[in-house]
């Protein structure tokens, strides 16, 4: 699942450099100065970040609200938690309920949910008595809160499950993938882990078995490779389904620059993604 971002001092959302507003401290205080390092709000919030779609979220005395970039606050400082703005919208939460907000402040929904997760491609899963669904940027419930677990979208389809089966769903709430599996990962470069019958292997959008449900572990595909696993040890695959290393490691990885590692009795190897050749690291 996901995770969310919310506003608290041990937090800080992602810094947008060429935003024209940037947050600033000084003597323990708080304020935002212009690209040039002119002052526009004085340094007298208890904690400030960095304006995202326009609004900077800021907080006094535990109460976080958003400012313009006069320093106006257009939304009150009344909140226990915030997260920053996206396509117009931001998430509140107050005596543990979360809800969403314009950027005037007027409430698209009610402070009803009970967990909030990231917005991605104009939506954002939401959680009322561990059941989960979607809202869109106007605040309405696009998919049904029904769910017992969702993914993320990816590929125009989610993964979710309901009653201890799995499947997936595209934006609409339409079943495009029947619940026929015990879990499912994301789709990933055309790929989507599924586990059935205690073993897991990769499906297309067509649930068509493109490398067939054999391993006991699988992770989700990433520069070509897929980490696998058989008898707690583990090994990649490629998208045609070639096993290009023994499953022989204690641990594998795919770097975000797309290098293969693999760890095994302590010493760390890169992995040829073609001949799965291993070339000491560490």
């Amino acid at each position: 699942m996901k995770k969310k971002v919310w506003a608290t001092p041990f937090l800080c959302f992602v810094c947008v450099l060429t935003q024209a507003q940037e947050s600033y401290k000084q003597n323990e205080k708080w304020g935002f100065k212009d690209k040039n390092g002119n002052v526009i709000v004085a340094a007298k919030y208890d904690y400030a970040y960095d304006f995202t779609d326009g609004l900077g979220a800021v907080k006094i005395n535990d109460k976080w609200g958003f400012v313009d970039k006069d320093g106006k606050e257009v939304v009150p400082l009344k909140y226990d938690a915030v997260t920053e703005f996206a396509d117009g919208m931001a998430a509140v939460e107050k005596d543990d309920k979360w809800g969403f907000i314009d950027k005037t402040g007027m409430a698209l929904t009610a402070l009803k949910y009970d967990d909030i997760e990231d917005f991605s491609q104009g939506l954002v899963a939401v959680e009322i008595n561990e059941k989960w669904g979607f809202v869109d940027k106007t605040g309405m419930e696009v998919i049904p809160v029904k769910y017992d677990q969702v993914g993320v979208i990816s590929e125009r389809l989610i993964g979710v499950s309901l009653n201890d089966t799995a499947g997936f769903i595209d934006t609409s709430d339409k079943v495009v993938i029947p619940f026929e599996y015990e879990w499912v990962l994301d789709f990933s470069e055309g790929l989507a882990g599924v586990y059935r019958d205690d073993k897991a292997g990769f499906i297309n959008n067509s649930n068509k078995a493109v490398i067939r449900l054999k391993y006991d572990y699988v992770e989700s595909f990433s520069h070509g490779l897929a980490p696998v696993s058989k008898n707690d040890k583990w090994g990649y695959v490629n998208k045609a389904g070639k096993e290009i290393t023994p499953i022989k490691y204690d641990g594998v990885s795919v770097l975000d620059d797309g290098k293969a590692t693999a760890e095994l009795d302590g010493m760390i190897f890169y992995i040829d993604k073609k001949t799965g050749k291993e070339e000491r690291f560490w």
